[in-house]
């Protein structure tokens, strides 16, 4: 029994070294982070930690020096490779083996078996220890998400409960219009185009009006972040808490996965259809998504890098994150960047496809994270030769450029839905509209001049089977979706009384 406890304290050694620094790393972004992805990188490190166990125990022939060696080549190995950031990584491969080299000799050859026997449950239980202190202060972040996810889904509890009560008819209507939710993000409405990108996007408009769009040219979302605007038109409200300087990003993004919108629509017996460039809402995109699905911390790193680039494994970061994101290994390495960035475009591309419309009693959502940076392919989808101007708001040929290119794919898309459907909706609504970038860019100065107003100025227009729908100018998104709801599935829901006020403001 005493060798067998011995024994699991050797390896119990080994797997807290390995499992250290994921877990620390979990407790430093608690609420950001899903702690499945941790327990990936715990087993990656557990499995390269046990196997080197294995082999100094060979070489050793004894547990206790093998496990203490395990700890400190494991240590070292998930830190190492922030070193490959200034030197070659040859040369950090080079020097991280001699490094474990010596300090394995020193423990092989100066150890005494009798120290590394008391060593082993020593530094377990400081380990352990260390653990165990920092789930405690962590419960504090843990306790408090979630309460704020409780709160989340009771505000959204109490406004479908208040929705709810305005359904005017003991059925839903028989003929149910599919619903076609196509959201650009940061396609800046008419307005604000022409007022100060010097741009007539009157083709466009010509196109709406030929397809019997009904088009507002000074709709607004009120706020300036994705995660603000579409917690509220996708809960039909305006709310004071759906805004970073009253809640947090994170209280806004939680919302805006579990929105009413889709539950109302599956209530009235809708399949809920979603192409989205990002993990926007909480169902399965038709389309490939866009970069890194893991999580990312506060500072929009993510997790991946975290836990893969500073260790060992760093030149092999691409290619793990290929791997745990499902996709070919090219989708990282070795393609050019345009390629890595279509995804940004296929959830337009793939509603212009005949085959992806017109499947019956279908809420299809398209989201597509154009034409928000990063600038690289021109008014006809051509890249960009210069990828310097990725982020370049100084110049408004970039933005410009990206939004034409937006504007034909969305063209592509409404035209294919119509002649296939009909008798559907269309809601096209950007969530806002091109933000004020004159602090973070240099050369940006003269969008200072552009309001709350300006910036919120939204893309919005509507499409509803080919008829005559409603005068939708000045409307919000909510009140736009209110309208449609009212119309389309038998509801009487009162309009938002819209004012100034509901502007952002700066915390």
């Amino acid at each position: 029994m005493k060798r067998v406890l011995s024994h699991l304290l050797c390896i119990a050694l080994v797997l807290l070294c390995s499992a250290l620094m994921p877990i620390m790393l979990f407790f430093s972004n608690v609420g950001a982070v899903k702690f499945y992805e941790i327990a990936i990188f715990i087993g990656i490190y557990s499995f390269i930690g046990l196997a080197a166990f294995a082999i100094l125990r060979l070489l050793m022939k004894s547990e206790h020096k093998a496990a203490i060696s395990t700890g400190i080549f494991i240590l070292t190995f998930q830190n190492a490779g922030r070193l490959a950031k200034i030197i070659q990584y040859k040369i950090v491969l080079a020097i991280f083996i001699l490094v474990i080299g010596v300090l394995v000799f020193a423990v092989w050859k100066f150890l005494k078996d009798e120290i590394a026997k008391v060593f082993v449950p020593v530094l377990s239980a400081v380990l352990s220890m260390l653990l165990i202190m920092n789930t405690i202060l962590s419960m504090g972040k843990i306790i408090s998400l979630a309460n704020v996810n409780s709160e989340i889904q009771s505000d959204i509890d109490k406004q479908y409960e208040y929705i709810k009560s305005f359904k005017t008819e003991s059925e839903t209507p028989k003929e149910l219009p599919n619903i076609y939710f196509i959201i650009p993000d940061e396609y800046a409405g008419f307005n604000t185009l022409e007022k100060f990108y010097d741009y007539d996007n009157s083709e466009f408009k010509a196109f709406l009006e030929d397809n019997k769009f009904d088009i507002s040219y000074s709709s607004t979302n009120y706020m300036n972040q994705t995660f603000e605007c579409l917690s509220n038109v996708f809960n039909l409200e305006v709310s004071e808490k759906n805004s970073y300087a009253n809640t947090s990003e994170r209280y806004c993004q939680s919302k805006v996965q579990r929105s009413l919108i889709f539950k109302l629509a599956e209530d009235c017996g809708y399949t809920v259809n979603v192409a989205q460039t990002n993990d926007l809402v909480n169902y399965e995109s038709k389309t490939e998504i866009y970069g890194d699905k893991w999580s990312k911390t506060g500072d929009n790193e993510s997790i991946i890098d975290l836990l893969a680039a500073p260790s060992m494994l760093a030149p092999f970061t691409d290619r793990i994150r290929a791997v745990l994101n499902g996709v070919s290994v090219d989708y990282f390495v070795g393609q050019k960047q345009e390629v890595k960035l279509k995804p940004q475009f296929a959830p337009l591309e793939y509603f212009a496809e005949s085959e992806n419309v017109g499947k019956k009693n279908s809420f299809n959502l398209c989201y597509t994270n154009i034409p928000h940076v990063p600038f690289i392919f021109d008014q006809d989808g051509n890249s960009l030769e210069d990828q310097s101007h990725r982020n370049d708001w100084g110049d408004k040929s970039y933005y410009l450029g990206q939004l034409k290119y937006c504007t034909t794919l969305i063209e592509d898309a409404v035209e294919n839905i119509i002649e296939n459907d009909p008798d559907s909706i269309i809601i096209l609504m950007s969530d806002h509209g091109a933000r004020d970038h004159s602090s973070e860019i240099p050369n940006a100065q003269w969008m200072s001049k552009m309001t709350p107003k300006d910036t919120a100025n939204i893309l919005c227009a509507v499409y509803y089977k080919g008829e005559e729908f409603i005068d939708i100018e000045g409307m919000c998104g909510s009140n736009v979706l209110i309208s449609i709801i009212n119309k389309a599935w038998g509801y009487s829901i009162p309009l938002i009384e819209q004012s100034d006020d509901m502007y952002y403001k700066t915390p």
